[in-house]
């Protein structure tokens, strides 16, 4: 009578917690997506950086955090594959580093993105929409933010050879004019796309405060000047200078909105995960104290069980029944009380019998 309600218990209760954990997991699972994306942005720009020698140190540092991040994120089938990817960006950005000439590197950056992107989209698709929907939304968001940021490097890299190569290939200098103007329109869709399909209205107001800073103005004036043939060549060393640090300053913001999505992610996942770890508590003590209730309730209901059938035992094995009544003995209005009477009876028979 006790054990099957307190099994009934236990199993609703198990398959609850299974339910928290899953969420729990899933939290902790935005929260070192977050951690990858922002190791994988480091490490991509580190190419992009004037040559140093702390570039390398900061670079195993940053693929350690990558491969970390990584396993708390993909499935176990899946930690193998992705292993070898990063391993493979790994190598990619080394080979962007020890490029010799200007074509060789352009070459190493083409491979670069092509891994950057399998990166992403595998990452990407660990991206559960079990999540909170606010959660979720947060993390498309931050996906397509850190595409723009890249593509805002890549641009501002590729901008600043193109003015100042010395190299008379017009061929190169055609290609890296092309690869500015794709990064250009990849940068603007994705903006439409965020905006219009993922975006919360608070993010929206993030990225519209962003882009009325005048570093949008002066990059798109930049952008018509270095793509021209004609006034390309005719540049001042500062209208180069302004126009890259217009680039820069505009790669900053949208720096800081990746940042700030980044920052509630993290914020409401804590937030959430507290939640569960609160709910969770409140559910064991909850059925701590049901299911020890039951087991008062069984206990006590055994020991008037026991106390009645001695009772009713004592009183068959008696030759007289004289004193006090079975049934003023054991009374109420359960089936003891109708067992003894019945059992009273049948003993005042037999005796009449004998009589």
């Amino acid at each position: 009578m006790v054990i099957i309600p307190a099994l009934v218990i236990f199993t609703l209760v198990a398959r609850q917690v299974v339910v928290v954990n899953e969420q729990l997991n899933l939290l902790d699972k935005a929260k070192y997506t977050v951690t990858f994306l922002e190791s994988l942005g480091q490490l991509s720009e580190i190419n992009f950086s004037q040559p140093s020698s702390q570039n390398s140190v900061r670079q195993e540092q940053l693929i350690a955090q990558l491969t970390a991040s990584a396993e708390r994120i993909v499935t176990h089938s899946d930690n193998h594959s992705i292993k070898e990817q990063i391993s493979l960006y790994d190598e990619v950005v080394t080979a962007v580093l020890d490029s010799e000439d200007l074509e060789t590197m352009n070459e190493n950056i083409q491979w670069q993105v092509e891994l950057y992107q399998e990166l992403l989209l595998t990452i990407e698709k660990t991206a559960s929409n079990k999540l909170q929907s606010t959660i979720d939304g947060h993390l498309k968001a931050l996906f397509q933010l850190n595409w723009m940021v890249f593509w805002a490097v890549q641009e501002a890299w590729l901008t600043e050879q193109l003015v100042t190569s010395t190299a008379q290939d017009e061929e190169l200098l055609l290609i890296m004019r092309a690869d500015i103007r794709a990064l250009i329109q990849n940068q603007q869709l994705f903006v439409e796309r965020f905006v219009i399909v993922n975006a919360s209205e608070s993010q929206v107001s993030l990225l519209l405060a962003a882009f009325t800073n005048e570093a949008f103005a002066k990059t798109a004036e930049y952008r018509e000047q270095i793509l021209n043939d004609q006034t390309s060549l005719n540049l001042s060393k500062d209208e180069i200078s302004q126009g890259s640090a217009a680039l820069k300053e505009r790669l900053s913001l949208f720096k800081g909105v990746a940042l700030k999505i980044a920052n509630q992610i993290t914020t409401e996942a804590d937030q959430k995960a507290a939640e569960f770890e609160r709910d969770r508590l409140v559910l064991f003590s909850a059925i701590s104290i049901i299911i020890l209730l039951i087991l008062a309730a069984g206990i006590s209901l055994a020991r008037r069980v026991n106390t009645k059938l001695s009772m009713v035992l004592e009183y068959i094995e008696q030759d007289q029944h004289e004193g006090q009544p079975l049934t003023e003995r054991i009374t109420g209005r359960d089936e003891f009380t109708r067992f003894a009477t019945e059992v009273e009876r049948l003993m005042e028979e037999r005796c009449q019998q004998r009589q």
